[in-house]
């Protein structure tokens, strides 16, 4: 028997090599006469066995190792230190292997030269392969606009969206505005909210308003645009679905009686308010908490609610209500916090508005001129939007309307000239690739399965590289592709998919290839 050892790749040389002379064409040969002589296989003792009895990479046999089977492919940590050992079958074999790069062959002549095998074991070697951020930016910004005004949806997705091509909102609609749910004396004289056959609520169109959103969603350049839930009313709306009338306590310790309410009240809230927006034909997937009043007083709805809506699957996460933070850093949202069940529901956010645009100049609440409101400039927001860039985060705003710079009154609004250098700001940065501007249902699918993800790959032979991203969500909803950046081997400067020339970076010494890939899929990149 013959016994080969090839080394590492350094070495690169062929230990063996066949006895006697060429080996035949795989072509029958013939008599004198013409007549065809069957050519023997490479497995037939009397002509010369040509395969391998043994096979074992590092020391260790291949677990999977069949005499018959030619194509290996092998997982190692270091392709540079592989070494091969191979046993011929027949005594007095010729093994003869050479290295290619992270490929090896293996090749068996029979004894009498007649009969000729080669095996082949490609070097599996794991690289260096993450998520990173959607197509490598430094930061996600969101702007949620609450509660529906439509002058300035008209000015967003009219004027601005004209301007600045990157720019992306959430419209969370306060659905009463949109449609009346109606009500029905139950069996037992207890009013709730009426339901069809299929179990959804009833209700009758208030047509002006669902006409203009419907309009506004399905226009063309609404891409990017969405609506999502804000509660059905944004009001107090009780304890528990049971109904009737419940005793409650304000921010200033007065106690007080709610209305009544009809049964199933706190349901229609969550899912009547969602049934509302996908039936608008969006998504449904997102919900943006209210600020609950009473008697002009804020409100904490019960940790209950929340629950019943993380449990309910119905949807993926939860803006919380707005803050005023006293430093930027302190309203980011991390990516790694979203494999976190209930951290989907809580995301932090800032509210812009007129009176509290920059640290330097602190206006207050209802004393302020628009020129002074307008001479504090914007730096606290786009001092928010640095600091998302700086930590690799996820700055969320809270926008409610937007106005003339004329405008004087009370409430939570921007003005026209600040909302333009807010959406000139992050479309300077997504130019740069440092900001990805995402709507509220993109983000957090993309944060959710970014921090639920692994993605693995491996070098396969000299010239490929496989790719597998792992996702343990729910893989009819979370199937936004995600951008993974994956370390080319030593060598390779470039990387395609499917006939595609990848983007490349290159940090540290070492070449990346970028590429989109969903959840649950595996690609193989051709290497150069």
């Amino acid at each position: 028997m013959k016994k080969i050892l090839l080394l590492g790749l350094a070495l690169a040389m062929i230990f063996a090599v066949s006895c006697g002379g060429a080996v035949p064409s795989a072509e029958n040969a013939t008599t004198a006469a013409g007549e065809a002589v069957p050519r023997p296989t490479d497995t037939d003792p009397a002509a010369g066995d040509a395969r391998l009895r043994q096979l074992a990479v590092n020391g260790m046999p291949l677990p999977d190792f069949d005499p018959d089977k030619t194509a290996y492919t092998v997982s190692v940590e270091n392709a540079d230190s592989m070494t091969v050992e191979a046993v011929a079958a027949q005594e007095g074999a010729a093994v003869a292997a050479a290295r290619d790069g992270a490929s090896v062959t293996v090749t068996v002549t029979s004894k009498n030269g007649e009969n000729q095998r080669v095996y082949t074991l490609d070097a599996r070697v794991a690289l260096d392969a993450r998520v990173i951020n959607h197509n490598g930016a430094n930061a996600t910004v969101t702007y949620v606009i609450d509660d529906g005004d439509q002058q300035t949806a008209v000015t967003v997705m009219g004027s601005m969206a004209a301007k600045y091509p990157s720019l992306a909102a959430s419209f969370a609609l306060i659905t009463e505005r949109l449609a009346a749910f109606q009500t029905v004396e139950g069996a037992d004289g207890v009013l709730e909210y009426l339901k069809d056959e299929n179990g959804n609520y009833v209700y009758s169109k208030n047509n002006a308003n669902w006409n203009f959103w419907d309009k506004m969603l399905h226009r063309d350049g609404s891409d990017g645009f969405e609506a999502v839930s804000h509660s059905h009313t944004h009001k107090y709306w009780g304890e528990s679905d049971v109904g009737g009338t419940f005793d409650f306590r304000l921010s200033n310790g007065k106690t007080v009686t709610s209305e009544a309410f009809p049964r199933g009240n706190v349901s229609k809230e969550f899912w009547g308010s969602n049934q509302i927006i996908r039936e608008l034909g969006q998504r449904g997937l997102v919900f943006v908490r209210p600020g609950l009043t009473h008697e002009g007083q804020g409100l904490t709805a019960s940790p209950g609610f929340w629950d019943s809506m993380v449990n309910s699957g119905a949807f993926i996460g939860a803006r919380g209500t707005y803050t005023h933070p006293d430093k930027p850093e302190t309203m980011l949202n991390s990516f790694t916090a979203f494999g976190d069940t209930d951290a989907r529901f809580f995301l932090k956010s800032y509210m812009v508005q007129h009176y509290n645009t920059s640290p330097g100049v602190k206006t207050e609440k209802g004393k302020s001129t628009p020129e002074e409101c307008l001479a504090a400039g914007i730096g606290y927001w786009t001092d928010y939007i640095d600091a998302a860039v700086e930590n690799n985060a996820w700055a969320a705003f809270c926008i409610h309307t937007i106005r003339p710079d004329t405008h004087v009154g009370s409430g939570h609004y921007i003005f026209t000239s600040q909302a333009d250098a807010l959406f000139a700001y992050t479309e300077q940065l997504s130019a740069e690739n440092k900001v990805w501007v995402a709507n509220l249902t993109d983000a957090f699918l993309y944060a959710i399965e970014w921090s639920t993800s692994a993605v693995e790959a491996y070098q396969i032979g000299n010239d490929r590289v496989m790719v597998s991203l792992f996702c343990r969500e729910d893989a009819e909803i979370y199937c936004l592709p995600l951008t993974v950046r994956v370390q080319l081997p030593a060598g390779k400067t470039t990387a395609s998919l499917e006939g595609r020339a990848l983007p490349t970076v290159e940090e540290d010494g070492y070449v990346y290839a970028c590429l989109d890939l969903a959840p649950g899929s595996e690609v193989t990149l051709d290497l150069q």
